[in-house]
């Protein structure tokens, strides 16, 4: 891809998400969306402001720059991601907007306003027992027949037209990772199942909360049993947990959700992640400058889980940075 061209595609992508952004806060039920129930091509048309030759043509061949992330932690694979272009990043963008105006419960911490992978977390403190497990390549296992029901049966579209939009959101039949209408699609297209996996946790008194394809569950009678029962229900819907990657922490103990440290005393900054910062504090105290911005935004990130924890951080960081600056005066 030329600089030209991803230029372009950077643009385009930056006026969708001020044209999301600048959309009406409030939420109201799926059955009040103007998704709801739409007759055919030429609604669909309408609402997502392309023509009905765009909308099939994006159907017939999507158009996406696929590529691989460089994993963030050693040991990790790499993330195939596949990118939205042109009219697919517009039409995917714009039906986000819709769907991203539709209630959500209060379990759900992604891809939800003023929620986030902290509030997850948060969620969580006390002294509980936790239980942890993530979902298995998420999007990918979810199809283009998950997304069709969906747009088939909650949506109530005619059949034609919910068979042309799940090819539109898809690629090679599966939710794109890279797309902004992946993280609200993947929860509407399993809504039901995660309503039962809720009433599942309520009925034996704990909390369940959901990030992505990350699900938490906390209470007195957390426990193996109640995950087991949760990874069933998963499987009947094609789905299943990652093997080996279930957690469960009992009364009192510290446990890793979504990045924090569910303590006692509230959340706490993991050592991977400390221990980072202070090996780039280090390089940077070395010469490094260059990691100035690298070390800035690591800070603020673990300020947002535990200010005091960040604070010996920062202040060697502001220490270290004021020299530099002393130094090349």
């Amino acid at each position: 891809m030329n600089n030209s061209t991803r230029q372009k595609h950077r643009l385009e992508r930056l006026a969708l998400k001020r044209e999301n952004r600048h959309s009406p806060s409030e939420k109201y039920p799926l059955e009040r969306s103007p998704l709801y129930q739409l007759g055919g091509p030429r609604e669909l048309a309408a609402i997502l402001k392309l023509s009905i030759q765009e909308i099939e043509e994006v159907s017939r061949s999507p158009e996406f720059h696929c590529f691989d992330e460089e994993p963030t932690r050693p040991g990790k694979a790499p993330r195939h991601i596949q990118d939205p272009r042109g009219n697919t990043q517009t039409l995917h963008y714009r039906f986000a907007k819709f769907l991203n105006r539709i209630e959500r419960p209060a379990f759900l911490h992604s891809a939800t306003r003023g929620r986030s992978h902290i509030s997850n977390a948060a969620a969580h403190t006390g002294t509980d027992p936790v239980i942890c497990a993530d979902i298995e390549k998420f999007y990918q296992n979810t199809t283009r027949a998950h997304i069709k029901g969906f747009l088939l049966n909650d949506l109530q579209w005619p059949i034609d037209l919910a068979a042309l939009m799940a090819d539109a959101l898809t690629f090679e039949k599966h939710l794109p990772t890279g797309s902004a209408v992946s993280p609200v699609l993947s929860y509407f297209t399993h809504r039901r199942m995660f309503r039962d996996i809720e009433e599942m946790c309520v009925s034996t008194g704990c909390k369940l909360t959901l990030f992505v394809d990350d699900i938490t569950v906390s209470g007195p009678r957390a426990s193996m049993a109640l995950l087991k029962r949760i990874k069933h229900r998963l499987l009947s819907r094609g789905l299943r947990a990652k093997v080996g990657k279930d957690k469960s922490a009992p009364t009192g103990s510290a446990i890793v959700i979504t990045g924090a440290v569910r303590a006692r005393a509230g959340l706490r900054i993991r050592n991977e992640h400390r221990k980072a910062i202070v090996e780039l504090l280090a390089r940077y105290e070395a010469g490094e400058i260059s990691l100035s911005d690298q070390i800035a935004s690591r800070i603020a990130a673990a300020k947002s889980i535990d200010r005091d924890g960040a604070a010996p951080l920062e202040v060697r960081f502001r220490r270290a940075r004021a020299l530099v600056h002393g130094a090349t005066a």
